[in-house]
């Protein structure tokens, strides 16, 4: 008895085994056919409550997202039910989440609105406005042509749920302050047009009257003014007052609390140089009304002269700005009009910036005496081969106009205190904060305990800071290290505080602010922190507390993202994605418990071959700790060796979590299919050395891919390099420096590095020298400075050791990497008889844009590497054209 039952057990396993396999069978590899199921979720909104939740699943393939019909989806976050709002868009909750909005895709002046508790609907006629507090609803109705009201509109309002419905007739422009309760317009009055405010519903008091002629009149306590109405005015920000321009020169301000009007300031009265004249574009008019800041452009009198179609672009060698960077930003070089301060009360001005500076960044404190500014104009000359906008940073006093260079040659704009006490700036060179102090007029450094820039920046030109968080409620800046959160001191006789207690650099742990609280930092009440543990690549939210302390709230193997906050701050929405799941969204408290997954994006995920990402690690022969992320298909057996397809930029391990969609290619090939389709993918992260770009890159990549196969992992027979822009320049250099790879793919690739350096990119007009000398290319100096090190870096002078068959995109239209590169590394191999095959998909740019171009891309790499890494058949476009015999040179 004994014996059969071990017999039925044993047969059991194996029928279990046989089923498992058999399920396992009926995974099916990624095509082309199946991209056209992958979705996204659009649209995501959380009511005010956190009840509420709306959002829209559109295919990700342009095809089928053409043909999908406009369905949102609102979901109840409490019970899960789902309620269907078919062609529909503009959907938006107000009334804080008790009702939403939306409209028919089929009927544009109309709204529909929700209640939510009853799902009861109102239907509109027309185009509303909402206010996403109160259920206030406001909507303009034109008068009939003939009517003599052109110009003007009957205000329309009413409350969500309610059905009478007011109005105010006569409106040329309004605004709805108070939370919903009052309203100031511009309104017609007979002839005449007013300026009045008041209770909306209730009897409004005029604050100014336009008149059209200067008839006799009643009188009356109210401001009249001769002339034209304004079309529209400006509320300040505390509600209580505004202003309004009147015949391009002249500024008004009201008061809504002593219902008054007055005259500030009329430019006509300053007289400017000639040929300037006064221009109230982007006038500043502070709260305070203590004076103006206008602007002052050159007027010519004579018309342009039309240029002759045959006259010849003319290239100085001395231009401030090369013409090709002139078309593309034409504008941002014009540079900006002069800055006049004006004094009404003494009827003084005088010039505080000349035309071309390029911003004027008044304090926000009560003592507005000083300014800073920014001038770039003294670097534009060089941008063709410096990264970054450079500027100088002034000091402007807007007392007498006097201006003191600050800060020369910054990266950085600088930054005020909420009260306008200090700014912060940056030293790009020395790598340090600076403060600059009102009350004292110095620019401090300050000093840190650990490194405030980037500590891994690999590229010639300066390292950036981490960033600043943002400012505390007592005016000291907060600013981030590689790990931590610092207060930084407001005087020199205190020290740089870590909020974070240094627990970020103690356990290899990223804390960053989440968003919603920058420029505003309460330390008091704690604040909310995102983390990424720089080993695990684990993400996580914590709270850290008044007195300092974390507390974690979650964490795990994948990416974190908070997407908002109920406003009872009860009700988190986020998503979070990882390489095996998309990033659907869900909601929690603020503990992160009892989470639940409101959306299901992909569930036909589960009918193919996946795969899994994990981190390895290895040791380069120099000594230096490699890093890399290894993609495994879902049926990887690590007692066999693989076909690997071995991909990679610049560094990928920060990525760990991406969650990758299947779809056609517009350069790399797409993970997730590659990986489907039974091949180990390794990414290696690359760290750089100025100056050796492509040494750099061997030692990573040769190094990481060997440790593959001494680990048993990859058939060194069958080994596939894939590169695109950067790195496939890198991956032609390796092709020159070793036989390694089976086959390589390269895209949009530099070859040689002399003939492009003076190339222009015609996506930005500027020369790609700045590639070279201070960013990603990272050689570190101008080809006459070390065209030894330009010629050791260029892939075209290997090509006659390449033994790697190669498959080479190149399009005609690249924006980027001139198409000249591409053809050069071509007849280089068809020269020396090496097999290469070139695509050139006519009128493609950088990376390929059109479905048909990526479809077939996506197919031929595949074929490319499946005849070479699988022993598949030889696809018909990789056929020999012809059939002679050559003869030898």
């Amino acid at each position: 008895m004994m014996q059969r039952t071990k017999i039925k057990y044993f047969l059991c396993g194996i029928l279990f085994l046989l089923a498992f396999e058999t399920v396992n069978g009926q995974l099916r590899p990624l095509d082309t056919i199946a991209y056209k199921s992958w979705q996204k979720i659009e649209r995501a909104q959380l009511s005010d409550d956190g009840k509420w939740f709306i959002y829209k699943k559109t295919f990700f393939d342009q095809e089928e997202a053409e043909k999908d019909k406009s369905i949102f989806r609102l979901k109840n976050t409490t019970d899960g039910s789902e309620t269907l709002l078919e062609e529909t868009e503009d959907l938006r909750f107000f009334a804080n989440g008790n009702w939403l909005m939306f409209r028919k895709t089929t009927e544009k002046d109309s709204r529909i609105l929700m209640e939510l508790k009853n799902k009861q609907l109102y239907h509109i006629p027309y185009d509303i406005n909402i206010s996403s507090e109160t259920t206030l609803i406001t909507w303009q109705q034109p008068y009939p042509k003939d009517a003599d009201m052109q110009g003007f509109f009957r205000l329309c309002y009413c409350y969500a749920g309610k059905q009478d419905t007011l109005s105010i007739e006569g409106i040329k422009f309004f605004q709805i302050y108070d939370h919903d309760r009052s309203i100031i317009c511009l309104r017609k009055d007979g002839q005449n047009v007013t300026l009045c405010h008041g209770r909306l519903g209730g009897q409004l008091t005029p604050l100014v009257l336009f008149r059209a002629t200067e008839n006799i009149i009643q009188k009356s306590n109210i401001r009249e003014i001769i002339g034209k109405s304004p079309e529209n005015f400006l509320l300040n920000s505390s509600k209580t007052g505004g202003l309004f321009y009147l015949n391009g020169s002249s500024i008004y301000t009201f008061s809504l609390h002593n219902n008054n009007c007055q005259l500030i300031v009329n430019l006509n009265d300053y007289t400017l140089p000639t040929p300037m004249i006064w221009n109230l574009q982007q006038t500043i008019l502070p709260d305070h009304h203590r004076y103006v800041i206008a602007n002052a452009i050159i007027h010519s009198p004579y018309p342009k002269v039309q240029k002759n179609p045959f006259e010849p672009e003319i290239w100085k060698w001395d231009d401030e700005i090369v013409q090709s960077r002139k078309k593309h930003q034409q504008k941002e070089y014009e540079g900006n009009p002069a800055r006049y301060i004006i004094y009404p009360q003494t009827q003084t001005y005088f010039q505080i910036l000349p035309k071309g500076f390029d911003r004027l960044i008044l304090s926000p404190g009560k003592d507005d005496s000083i300014a800073l500014a920014t001038d770039k104009r003294p670097y534009l000359w060089r941008y063709d081969w410096k990264y970054g906008e450079y500027t100088d940073i002034y000091v402007v006093n807007l007392r007498n106009g006097h201006r003191r260079l600050l800060l020369a040659e910054t990266l950085w704009i600088p930054t005020w205190s909420p009260d306008g006490q200090i700014a912060l700036l940056y030293d790009c060179f020395k790598k340090k904060w600076l403060r600059y102090e009102v009350a004292t007029d110095l620019l401090t450094p300050i000093e840190t305990k650990y490194p405030i820039y980037n500590e891994q920046h690999d590229q010639p030109c300066p390292p950036t800071p981490y960033g600043i968080a943002g400012w505390t409620s007592d005016g000291k800046p907060v600013v981030y290290d590689r790990y931590d959160l610092w207060e930084l001191p407001i005087n020199n006789q205190q020290s740089p505080r870590s909020l974070t207690q240094e627990n970020g650099r103690k356990s290899n742990i990223i804390f960053r602010l989440q968003k919603e609280q920058i420029n505003s930092i309460n330390t008091q009440k704690g604040l909310l922190l995102k983390s990424v543990n720089e080993n695990s690549r684990e993400e996580g939210i914590w709270d850290l507390q008044a007195d300092g302390k974390l507390r974690k709230r979650i964490s795990g193997a994948y990416a974190l993202k908070i997407h908002s906050i109920s406003k009872d701050r009860q009700h988190y929405l986020w998503t979070r994605e990882s390489y095996q799941e998309f990033r659907d969204f869900w909601i929690s408290g603020p503990d992160f418990k009892k989470s639940r997954r409101l959306t299901e994006a992909n569930p036909q995920q589960k009918e193919y071959a996946w795969g899994k990402c994990q981190l390895t690690e290895w040791t380069a022969p120099n000594g230096e700790k490699m890093r890399g992320l290894l993609y495994l298909p879902e049926n990887f057996d690590s007692t066999r060796r693989w076909p690997v397809v071995v991909q990679f930029y610049e560094t990928h391990t920060e990525a760990i979590h991406t969650y990758y969609i299947p779809s056609p290619s517009g350069g790399m090939a797409d993970i997730s299919t590659i990986v489907s389709q039974g091949y180990v993918v390794f990414m290696p992260d690359v760290h750089f050395r100025v100056g050796e770009p492509g040494q750099s890159c061997y030692d990573a990549v040769i190094s990481g891919t060997q440790m593959l196969i001494a680990k048993g992992i990859a058939d060194s027979s069958k080994i596939a390099l894939q590169g695109h822009s950067w790195s496939g320049y890198l991956a032609a250099y390796l092709v020159g420096n070793s036989s390694l790879f089976r086959c390589a793919i390269l895209g949009a690739a530099v070859v040689n590095t002399t003939s492009c350096y003076g190339s222009i990119r015609d996506g930005s007009g500027r020369a790609h020298m700045i590639m070279y000398e201070d960013t990603q290319c990272r050689i570190g100096k101008s080809l006459w400075e070390a065209p030894d090190i330009y010629i050791k870096n260029s892939p075209l002078f290997y090509a006659h050791k390449i033994t790697t068959p190669l498959l080479i995109c190149h399009c005609d239209k690249d924006e980027a990497v001139p198409f000249s590169q591409g053809m050069e590394f071509y007849f280089a191999m068809r020269r020396l008889q090496k097999p290469a095959w070139l695509l050139n998909y006519r009128g493609e740019g950088h990376f390929l844009s059109t479905p048909q171009a990526k479809k077939d891309w996506t197919i031929k790499m595949s074929q490319f590497l499946d005849y070479y890494l699988k022993d598949a058949p030889l696809p018909y476009w990789m056929e020999k054209t012809s059939n002679v015999k050559k003869k030898p040179n």
